[in-house]
């Protein structure tokens, strides 16, 4: 039998069964030994490598505590910034970055321990579940109502007194609990199906790794007599293939930030400038860019052809490579390898075999760089040009097959991603009642 629903007066929250109530969050921490309360502000200077545990914004996870970071303060520190002390148990919203107004229940693991300043230490009242709430703050009606009163240019951020005005349904105790109690079983097998796909994932790329590892190296023909190639990491490759450095059969070229250039993001008379942004941490095609250079200002540049490899060598993201298939250019930050007398899809290909060697190689300061004379000694192996396209075309075959089965698993994951959050806000808000 179905219960009797009434509105709830928020958008959100939508319907709600008639008995339970909603509240603002600031409502719900009044009793003696509540508590709403922003985290400590901690700096960098003070952190050590034991002591009380100290937790920023990135181990608030969407309903999970997110294990990273090693950082500690002393308990001098902690007396001399009157920081407050947090448990294991405790429920901590994130106020920064999306979902914004995230929360995660602090685990046992963490007797004591402190958190930073964009984080909220959330008591509320004995009649009040923990563990609903951190479920409801999962809702995504609930993140986009903090998401609208965000602001920040680079980082979004809520401040405190915005979080605890957002509303919420609340029931009694003994439903909160039931209600938590079955989203934790729930959500658990959800997870599990999830960890299943994203296992499978990670097979498909290693898969795919070696696949394209095993073709650059060895070439399509099973029976070709093989020789030692004198590179390290590549051991026997085809008798008839001989080796070279990549300054041999590419021209290597910087991109720059022009100076007087203007950069627009529209798209008219104008050409392609790429960033590192554009391309992705797996490597990949690329079609286009997303900041442009006016076309009337190309000639003062020479543009890098269609067909070169786009490689990061500087920062975080040193290593990422993209294949062009648009004429263009690029900021300093990228090295094209513009192909002479090579294939350029199948070094893009080599390339992708090599490039966590050339990362864990590179030259470190206090970010990784891997620098035009660096790159440009490398040692490649060389096919018959004809070898070289016909490699280049079996793997792209072979990848776009199994690009496609990773695409169909990550949807999967998207699909229950979306089913959990489903459930969630199905129960959370009394519109499914957990069957007794």
């Amino acid at each position: 039998m179905s219960r009797e629903m009434k509105y709830s007066g928020n958008p959100w929250i939508g319907e709600i069964p008639k008995g339970w109530k909603v509240s603002r969050l600031k409502h719900l921490a009044t009793d003696k030994d509540s508590l709403i309360i922003d985290g400590d502000w901690i700096e960098s200077n003070v952190i050590e490598a034991s002591g009380i545990r100290y937790l920023t914004t990135g181990n608030v996870g969407d309903g999970v505590f997110k294990e990273q970071g090693q950082g500690y303060i002393s308990q001098e520190t902690f007396n001399a910034l009157n920081c407050t002390m947090v448990y294991a148990g405790d429920l901590v919203f994130s106020r920064l970055n999306y979902p914004m107004g995230r929360s995660c229940i602090i685990p046992e693991k963490y007797e004591r321990c402190v958190v930073a300043v964009d984080n909220v230490i959330f008591r509320p009242n004995k009649d009040v579940s923990r563990r609903y709430l951190m479920y409801v703050s999962m809702c995504t009606g609930f993140q986009n109502e903090n998401a609208l009163i965000a602001r920040g240019a680079t980082m979004q951020r809520m401040s405190r007194s915005q979080l605890v005005r957002v509303f919420v349904p609340i029931p009694d105790r003994d439903t909160q609990q039931k209600i938590a109690s079955f989203l934790d079983r729930k959500c658990a097998e959800v997870d599990e199906m999830i960890a299943l796909q994203e296992q499978i994932i990670e097979e498909l790329k290693a898969y795919k790794q070696s696949v394209i590892t095993e073709a650059v190296t060895k070439g399509l023909d099973p029976d070709a007599p093989m020789r030692d190639s004198g590179i390290e990491w590549i051991g026997q490759i085809p008798e008839h293939w001989s080796t070279k450095r990549l300054k041999n059969i590419f021209r290597l070229k910087t991109g720059t930030t022009p100076d007087g250039f203007d950069i627009v993001n529209e798209n008219s008379e104008i050409i392609p400038w790429f960033t590192p942004s554009d391309i992705s941490d797996d490597c990949c095609e690329l079609h286009q860019s997303e900041r442009k250079l006016y076309k009337s200002e190309v000639g003062k540049i020479e543009l890098f052809p269609k067909g070169s490899l786009m490689f990061v060598g500087i920062g975080a993201s040193a290593g990422k490579l993209g294949y062009s298939h648009i004429s263009g250019y690029s900021n300093q930050q990228i090295t094209a390898l513009i192909p002479d007398n090579c294939n350029g899809k199948y070094y893009y290909y080599f390339l992708i075999a090599d490039r966590k060697r050339l990362r864990d190689n590179a030259f470190f300061t206090t970010l990784p760089i891997i620098n035009n004379g660096y790159l440009s000694q490398n040692k490649v192996v060389y096919p018959p040009t004809t070898e070289q396209q016909a490699i280049a075309d079996y793997l792209d075959d072979m990848c776009t097959d199994i690009d496609s089965l990773i695409q169909t698993k990550q949807s999967k994951i998207d699909s229950l991603k979306e089913y959990k959050k489903s459930i969630i806000y199905e129960y959370v808000t009394g519109k499914r009642e957990v069957n007794e």
